[in-house]
């Protein structure tokens, strides 16, 4: 028997029910921890719940690496574009995505989900069905509002989703962990359903012709179809990608000015990730000669699309593009399919290349004059860095989160040499740094962002590099240092010291430093909004003190290691700022 929250009734599977837990995970494009390990990972969404009902930030579950709006405040943060003409309904607030499959084929009667760590950031709930389409089982517009921060329980989440009859393998959930207070947890997922009904065809909905005979017009009025091309085309610069294929097959003058490639300079079909296949693609390559801006992040899964059609596309029109996002696409890219992309697209000054899947390393990207760079979960190693960050003196961020094979020694040595212009650096969970390598960044004077988190072997001394490295870049906004288990007083006083400018500061894990010390950099960096001292051992009557007095930062922490982690609720934080 199962109880169903809200509803104080227990659900009696029918005879014909199969009960089943995710047998396998097909794509995350966010995890706490790094794809060779099992520690926060998705892998462990695999099977029955193994914490549930106990809440709290378990090893064995599956967690999200973002939570409120702070990554978006902070320097490395980029907007999406092409997005001005994507209707709202299109493109919720949905950040990350996981996607699972199930042993047997079923028609989904209940979904339920094991929420262990800060429940709510489910959004949308996808399903792949038997005749390969995506149907939206579930979306809550409102995000977590559902869900109250601070009430620290583990909930398994019913949601009502749609009835549809149609066997079903493969779900996908998608996540907006705006409106968390720390980072959420899942710890299994259930889908109930029964394989009795038979796999019938899919509705698809088309458009018919109507018979009707036409209406006269009034005198005077001018028809759509008698405006002028540049009138039509003022009009059609308001519609997204699939309303502009739409109106194309309308007739003739439409087609003209549909295909019209300045309609096409900005193109982002990560909200329809579920419609791009490899037609659409080829769709797009008589459209997009003048393109300049392309985001095809999400795409790929569970269709016929493959990397040789997105390089295809990259032949016809990659010589004017500055922007490409190429993030969790989950399609394989060979080396030569890799390293050919900037010979194909000689402009980029922005590209990500988020968690690419490569058959083997890369040995060299002939990138030139970026300005952003995004290699995060790659297989990219520092050989490969070395020769290509020196060909990109104008870089400005560069996101290296878990490659594993990347060595921070040497990329800080690079950088401080030939990366001067470096505002944000992100390390996370790469290999060991050494006080040297983080001594050595000071030389990237405008830098204001880096992420060093878990980086350390948590026994050697910083030995005064993090004074040494804001005293060179006075400007830090945002600097976290998660689990530096070696962060003593000495390193907080200096950022007390130095640290004047910092917006953001993470600590977590530290368990060397003391809450004196802590409320020194309170105190005197006056612009700091957000601190994680989570894990600090930090005797509440500090974090009641602080809750009080600097009401205007948000100071994560715990104050119950039993009951998990998260931020003290202070009312207090609500009012406006002197």
């Amino acid at each position: 028997m199962l109880q169903i929250p809200g509803n104080h009734e227990e659900y009696a599977p029918l005879p014909s029910d199969v009960l089943q837990y995710v047998q396998s995970v097909l794509g995350a494009s966010d995890q706490y921890g790094p794809t060779t390990s099992i520690s926060y990972t998705a892998v462990n969404i695999i099977g029955r719940p193994t914490n549930f009902p106990t809440y709290g930030e378990h090893i064995d579950s599956y967690m999200l690496t973002t939570h409120g709006n702070w990554w978006r405040e902070a320097p490395s943060f980029h907007p999406e574009f092409g997005l001005k003409n994507v209707p709202e309904s299109k493109n919720p607030p949905v950040h990350d995505f996981l996607a699972v499959e199930f042993e047997h084929a079923v028609v989904p009667r209940i979904i339920g989900i094991y929420e262990t760590f800060n429940p709510g950031s489910i959004q949308r709930i996808w399903a792949f069905t038997c005749t390969k389409r995506w149907v939206l089982l579930w979306d809550e517009p409102s995000g977590a509002s559902d869900t109250n921060p601070t009430d620290l329980t583990s909930r398994l989440f019913y949601p009502q989703i749609r009835n549809i009859r149609f066997h079903v393998r493969v779900l996908r959930l998608e996540f907006n962990t705006s409106e968390l207070d720390y980072f959420p947890a899942l710890d299994g997922i259930l889908m109930v359903g029964s394989r009795s009904l038979s796999c019938a065809n899919e509705t698809l909905a088309s458009f018919a012709a109507h018979e009707s005979a036409a209406q006269v017009p009034p005198p005077g009025t001018i028809s759509l179809m008698q405006l002028p091309n540049e009138i039509l085309f003022e009009i059609f610069s308001f519609l997204d990608i699939p309303s502009l294929s739409a109106v194309e097959i309308v007739c003739q003058k439409f087609n003209a000015v549909a295909r019209d490639s300045r309609l096409y300079r900005e193109v982002n079909l990560r909200p329809y990730w579920m419609q791009v296949d490899c037609k659409r693609i080829r769709w797009l390559e008589t459209r997009c000669t003048g393109i300049r801006k392309l985001d095809l992040s999400w795409c790929g899964m569970l269709t016929d699309l493959n990397a040789r059609d997105v390089i295809r596309l990259l032949k016809a029109c990659g010589d004017t593009i500055t922007h490409l996002r190429l993030d969790d696409m989950g399609l394989e890219f060979s080396d030569d399919e890799v390293c050919c992309i900037p010979t194909l697209c000689p402009n980029l000054r922005e590209v990500s290349l988020r968690q690419m899947t490569m058959t083997l390393n890369p040995a060299l990207l002939h990138f030139r004059n970026l300005t952003r760079l995004n290699l995060a979960r790659t297989t990219v190693d520092t050989e490969c860095l070395v020769d290509l960050l020196p060909r990109n003196p104008s870089l400005q961020h560069l996101n290296l989160s878990c490659c594993m094979n990347v060595t921070p020694q040497a990329i800080a040595a690079t950088v401080s040499v030939h990366n001067r212009e470096l505002v944000s650096l992100n390390l996370w969970k790469t290999e060991f740094i050494s006080p040297s390598a983080i001594r050595a960044l000071q030389a990237c004077t405008k830098l204001k962002e880096l992420n060093i988190g878990w980086t350390t072997n948590g026994t050697t001394s910083l030995d005064g590099a993090i004074g040494d490295l804001l005293k060179g870049c006075p400007n830090m906004e945002t600097l976290f240092l998660t689990g530096f288990r070696c962060l003593q007083d000495a390193d907080l006083a200096c950022i007390a010291e130095y640290g004047l400018q910092l917006a953001q500061l993470d600590i977590m894990g530290c368990i060397s430093v003391t809450g004196p010390m802590v409320e020194r950099v309170l105190q005197q960096c006056n612009k700091l909004r957000f601190l994680d001292c989570v894990h600090c051992e930090i005797p509440s009557i500090y974090l009641l003190q602080w809750s009080i007095s600097y009401f205007n930062v948000t100071i994560c922490h715990a104050d119950d290691f039993s009951r998990g982690v998260f931020p003290w609720d202070n009312p207090l934080r609500n009012r406006p700022m002197n």
